[in-house]
C-alpha cells in the first residue's frame, strides 16, 4: 500500500513526506486521504488514475462537489466523483479516523 507522498517547498533542498494512505481502489482508482493533523477541512479526498487527480469533497448542507482536478479528462473526473458517491459513508468514516 503506498503511504507517502513527497511535496517540494520553496527550498530547493527540502522535502516533506506526507501520510497519504490509499484507502479504496476501483477499477485503475486510488482513493487517498492526507493523514496529518495540518489537512484542512471540509472532508475530502484525492482520487488518482494513470493520467491525474481530481480532488472531491462533501460540504455541509451541500452534496459532493469537485474541487480541482489535473490531467484527467471530464470522463474520468466523472467515474472518480461516482466512485467516490458510491463509497462516500465508508471514506466520511476513514476520514473522520484521521482527523478526529
Amino acid at each position: 500500500m503506498h503511504t507517502e507522498r513527497h511535496t517540494r517547498f520553496a527550498e530547493p533542498n527540502r522535502w516533506l513526506i506526507v501520510q497519504m494512505p490509499t484507502v479504496l481502489r476501483v477499477a485503475g482508482y486510488r482513493v487517498m486521504i492526507y493523514g496529518t493533523k495540518r489537512e484542512h477541512g471540509p472532508p475530502h479526498v484525492h482520487v488518482t488514475n494513470a493520467n491525474g487527480e481530481v480532488i472531491t469533497l462533501a460540504t455541509a448542507g451541500k452534496g459532493q462537489t469537485v474541487r480541482q482536478y489535473v490531467g484527467m479528462r471530464e470522463k474520468e473526473v466523472a467515474t472518480a466523483f461516482d466512485i467516490v458517491a458510491d463509497h462516500a459513508e465508508f471514506l466520511m468514516r476513514r476520514w473522520r479516523s484521521f482527523h478526529d
